[in-house]
């Protein structure tokens, strides 16, 4: 193995499993690679120096029983969530990036909401109190009296809003008869400060449907 004993192998193990953790965006599996890594730590302290270094080894066990704990707490949690066939349509076409926890969480935030036809959901020039996301139907998009796009299932309404806390940049009034999931602006940002991963999971659709929007804006 060019020079590495099989103890070396451990102590490598252990920083890259480390090193991938950073990058996992589940937290479950998250807490699966912080254990791996310390058990290859354990593993590596104890046998492959001459003198253990103990302090390594028995802070190592502490957070292999703090991830455990808390990997029970998220086994536990899955198990109990549960979507109806609109949640579960919505998570798997718009909210894929989430967790099923996450996305319950997110659901327990919000409220359904069933539009008319005509009905305004956003005015120019005026402030938006509520993020929506469309789960059937479409709304005009409308800036100076003129179409200038269409909103259809799975877009975001008052998202520019949400993220600046500015004015609506334009009316969207309702196409057709729509069913969108609402959340109250305030309340959504409290939540969202107190869960910094479904914060960045958030931001990572608000911006993938900002720019989807944007591409279908006819020049």
């Amino acid at each position: 193995m060019g020079g590495y004993s099989m103890f070396d192998i451990f102590g490598h193990a252990a920083f890259l499993l480390m090193a991938v953790s950073f990058m996992v965006k589940d937290i479950f599996w998250l807490r699966v690679m912080s254990i791996g890594a310390s058990v290859c730590s354990i593993v590596y302290n104890f046998t492959a120096l001459q003198d253990p270094i103990w302090l390594v080894i028995q802070w190592n066990m502490i957070f292999i029983l703090i991830n455990l704990y808390r990997g029970a707490i998220l086994i536990q949690d899955k198990m109990h969530v549960s979507f109806t066939e609109d949640e579960q349509e919505l998570y798997e076409t718009q909210f894929r990036n989430f967790s099923p926890v996450e996305f319950m969480k997110i659901l327990r935030a919000a409220t359904w909401h069933d539009v008319d036809a005509n009905e305004i959901l956003a005015k120019e020039g005026k402030p938006i109190s509520y993020l929506m996301v469309i789960y059937c139907g479409k709304a005009d998009v409308v800036v100076k009296g003129h179409i200038v796009a269409q909103l259809k299932d799975g877009d975001f309404i008052g998202e520019m809003s949400f993220n600046t806390d500015k004015l609506a940049a334009a009316t969207v009034a309702a196409a057709e008869p729509m069913r969108l999931l609402v959340w109250n602006k305030t309340q959504l940002k409290d939540m969202l400060r107190r869960n910094p991963s479904i914060h960045f999971a958030m931001q990572s659709i608000l911006s993938a449907n900002l720019v989807d929007k944007l591409a279908r804006v006819p020049n």
